[in-house]
């Protein structure tokens, strides 16, 4: 069999097992509403995300972080809102937003059981069923664990400049 013919044959299984990868569910988590605000720079600088790698975590419910400027139109999804710093993150949300997912675990599905982030792997990792994911490229993608063996992904948000040059992170 000669190289281009193999190749014929190659290429199909190589796109099918890369189309396989990004067929994570990543809707197991209820759709809620989802509105964070930062109104001004003062407000991002101080409750936003400063560069790759960083994180926050908004609760409403909670009122985390503590003193964020939560209002009658602020929602934070099914579990809680984290926002992340993609590796290639400068610290300008103008230029380069974040990404932002629900906090809880797809695989538990319980509004209090929460992701947190192993800022040693830098991964998003459920402390109840031992889940991974990757949080900071691989768009809330599953690693390890009892999500990466069903596909379930983090549930993403959407994040977007307000008319006013804030940012405001919505549902998809």
């Amino acid at each position: 069999m000669t190289l281009l013919h193999k190749l014929k044959y190659l290429i199909p299984v190589v796109a099918a097992v890369m189309s396989a990868c990004d067929s994570a569910n990543d809707e197991r988590i209820p759709s809620m509403a989802v509105r964070i605000a930062f109104n001004t720079a003062g407000e991002w600088n101080l409750y936003g995300i400063a560069g790759a790698t960083d994180s926050r975590r908004f609760i409403l419910s909670e009122r985390q972080p503590s003193g964020f400027p939560y209002n009658a139109t602020s929602a934070t999804g099914y579990g809680g809102v984290l926002i992340v710093g993609q590796f290639s993150y400068s610290g300008n949300p103008q230029t380069d937003p974040p990404m932002a997912y629900d906090l809880a675990c797809p695989v538990e599905m319980k509004p209090t059981v929460r992701i947190t982030v192993d800022r040693d792997k830098l991964v998003g990792r459920c402390n109840k069923c031992g889940s991974t994911y990757d949080i900071f490229e691989g768009f809330g993608g599953p690693l390890s664990g009892p999500a990466a063996t069903s596909r379930y992904a983090l549930r993403r948000y959407r994040v977007s400049t307000g008319s006013q040059g804030q940012y405001v992170v919505v549902t998809n």
